[in-house]
């Protein structure tokens, strides 16, 4: 893993101007309602969102982070699950097909709920990676850590030390060997290494502006490979 100077010093690069915690906020994507819900797609044993009605719909992240914060019941987690893949999936057919996988998984719903439980009852954002690992406690087949570190960090937005996205291509900025997932050591490792990089880079921001920046550089670094 890359040291803090560096990472510093390669964002500063990236970005002359740093981005702004509004302009990662105002990040979104276009998804398709169809592509969750056509030909049988969508669980028949599970409410749908009416927002997937829409052919076309966007979201923001602060429209998941909005959704977030009123969760309240089982139903309420699914269409938070759901807002948070499209938002990570987009458009593309085959990455929207893996955000459906979970949600066919015996016990989803109640596993999601859980998961937004424990994580506003303890505030740890480590101990809520481990309980989404294979083996614990609120482990869903084929929700993997790419898009389960989106679902700890929408849903523990306002946990003092909040969770962040962490997948391939932060992983690639960062100098992490590229796995299917990450120990929660690892996981523990990223958080206080973005908050370094924070601290050194954007004071005044808060530490998802530099999980936003590693992303980018991530993109580019795999860009020019």
């Amino acid at each position: 893993m890359k040291d803090v100077g560096q990472l510093v010093s390669e964002l500063g690069e990236r970005f002359p101007v740093p981005p702004t915690d509004h302009q990662v906020r105002g990040q979104g994507f276009d998804y398709i309602g169809r592509q969750w819900t056509s030909d049988q797609r969508w669980p028949s044993h599970l409410p749908r969102p009416a927002f997937l009605d829409l052919e076309r719909g966007h979201v923001t992240r602060a429209d998941v982070f909005q959704r977030a914060r009123t969760i309240r019941s089982e139903e309420d987690a699914i269409e938070l699950y759901v807002m948070m893949a499209a938002w990570g999936a987009g458009t593309k057919a085959r990455p929207t097909a893996r955000a459906r996988r979970p949600l066919h998984e015996p016990g989803a719903p109640e596993r999601l709920m859980q998961s937004v439980e424990h994580l506003r009852s303890t505030k740890d954002a480590v101990e809520g990676y481990r309980r989404l690992l294979p083996g614990n406690q609120d482990r869903i087949k084929y929700f993997g850590p790419a898009f389960f570190t989106k679902w700890l960090y929408f849903a523990g937005a306002d946990l003092d030390r909040q969770p962040l996205i962490l997948d391939a291509l932060v992983a690639t900025a960062i100098g992490s060997r590229l796995r299917t997932g990450w120990s929660p050591k690892e996981y523990d490792q990223y958080l206080q290494l973005a908050g370094e990089i924070r601290d050194q880079w954007v004071p005044n921001e808060p530490t998802h502006v530099v999980e936003y920046a590693l992303f980018h550089l991530g993109r580019s670094v795999r860009a020019s490979a």
